[in-house]
């Protein structure tokens, strides 16, 4: 009895090909339909707006920002992403990664900043309502994902324009196209 079977489903969806991909030997010969998870355009932004977002992340105008958006779960791989600004930064010493989100890891994440001296390089936001508004404000979005479906928070940010560097799991690189951003292997900051 497959999975479809004994829930009665009369139709799968998955929210890419790799999940499909995934499912399929549990589902036997029945067919999964593809349907990609979907976003709201990001809304235009003025310019005081986008600076205010600006000043309240990075600290001033000038200085590059990245952002990332998630929850601070072990399968975001935040660990992975600070270890990667601690080597930026030596290269680029003036730059800024806002991150987004909470979660059980914020703690264990705030270690990490303070053990790597990483306090005047990341600025973790905690849980937001207004990530279109720091979306406009970005210069450069990261998701550093160990697995993912296909990624609400990278789709929003290429919605807003931004660049992408994301880790190369799963649908990410269908995605993540030449021209709108870096495609790079998970677990290798």
């Amino acid at each position: 009895e497959t999975i479809a079977q004994r829930y009665g489903a009369s139709r799968v969806i998955a929210v890419g090909q790799a999940v499909a991909d995934s499912y399929q030997p549990r589902l036997g010969s029945k067919k999964i339909d593809i349907i990609p998870n979907a976003v709201q355009p990001v809304p235009e932004f003025s310019q005081e707006e986008s600076d205010a977002a600006r000043l309240e992340m990075a600290g001033r105008l000038v200085r590059p920002l990245l952002l990332a958006v998630g929850r601070l779960l072990p399968q975001k791989s935040y660990d992975n992403m600070l270890t990667a600004v601690d080597i930026l930064r030596r290269q680029y010493p003036d730059f800024l990664l806002a991150i987004a989100g909470d979660g059980k890891l914020r703690d264990s994440l705030m270690e990490q900043i303070r053990t790597l001296g990483l306090e005047t390089h990341v600025n973790m936001l905690g849980a937001r309502g207004d990530i279109p508004r720091l979306l406009s404000a970005a210069d450069i979005f990261v998701n550093s994902s160990q697995w993912e479906g296909l990624p609400v928070a990278v789709l929003e940010a290429m919605s807003a324009g931004l660049p992408i560097v994301a880790t190369a799991v799963v649908d990410v690189s269908r995605v993540v196209v030449e021209g709108t951003g870096l495609v790079v292997p998970p677990h290798q900051p």
